[in-house]
């Protein structure tokens, strides 16, 4: 482990590619000046031993998915169980399991071989997410309450009341209209799934026709004439 500010781990049983990715992360990492260390494993065994009895160490993981003794997807999962938010960036040969990567919360998900471009937005955007929480103001009544855009699973419209719903299952009730918070939410996290609801892309566990599941368990509806373009934002927002 080196004295860098910030801390990479890469798992990947293929000891090819997994000393092509190393390279490639310490090259985008030199080129942006970063102050990171990069750290790798060859086995999801050992890997999650050190990462489930050191998650301070470490703030992303590149992670790939078909690996043997255990594959990525359920590493994931031993992490989220843990309730460790370390943003994990899934590495695979196929799309076919993007969707169960983001049941974990993934960050990313990208499809090998490695696009470098792609691999650095990753890089980039997870350490923005340590750095620059983004927040809004929001005027409820005569009260401002500043929000962090990452702790508002969804937005709901009724009559001229605009919902806004935490974490903590509070609500903050808004005298704003929905297309003025579409214009005001970052477009890149929040999607307007349904005329009435506006949902934060990193809460989806599923979505099906014609409805969304929160990580909670919340069930919001989708459109049908939303339900293609929500799916495909949900894509695009792994970057696959």
């Amino acid at each position: 482990m080196s004295n860098s500010i910030y801390h990479i781990a890469i798992c990947d049983d293929d000891p090819i590619f997994l000393e092509n990715i190393e390279q490639l992360t310490k090259s985008i990492l030199s080129e942006k000046n970063l102050p990171c260390g990069v750290t790798c494993f060859h086995d999801s065994i050992h890997f999650l031993d050190e990462v489930m009895g050191n998650p301070k160490n470490y703030q992303l993981i590149l992670l790939d998915i078909l690996m043997r003794n255990l594959d990525g997807i359920k590493t994931a999962e031993r992490i989220r169980q843990e309730k460790l938010d370390i943003p994990i960036v899934f590495i695979s040969s196929t799309a076919d399991f993007a969707l169960q990567g983001y049941e974990v919360q993934a960050h990313r998900y990208l499809i090998k071989p490695i696009n470098k471009e792609k691999l650095q937005d990753a890089i980039l955007s997870s350490l923005r997410l340590k750095n620059e929480e983004k927040m809004i103001l929001l005027k409820s009544g005569t009260t401002y309450k500043k929000v962090a855009f990452s702790d508002i699973p969804y937005l709901e419209i009724k009559g001229h009341v605009l919902k806004v719903y935490l974490q903590n299952s509070s609500v903050i009730p808004v005298s704003i209209k929905m297309s003025e918070a579409e214009s005001r939410f970052p477009q890149n996290y929040f999607y307007r799934c349904h005329q009435s609801y506006m949902v934060n892309l990193a809460f989806i566990e599923n979505i099906s026709r014609y409805q969304i599941t929160l990580i909670d368990g919340t069930i919001i509806p989708v459109s049908k004439s939303r339900y293609i373009e929500t799916r495909q934002r949900l894509l695009d927002f792994l970057s696959i």
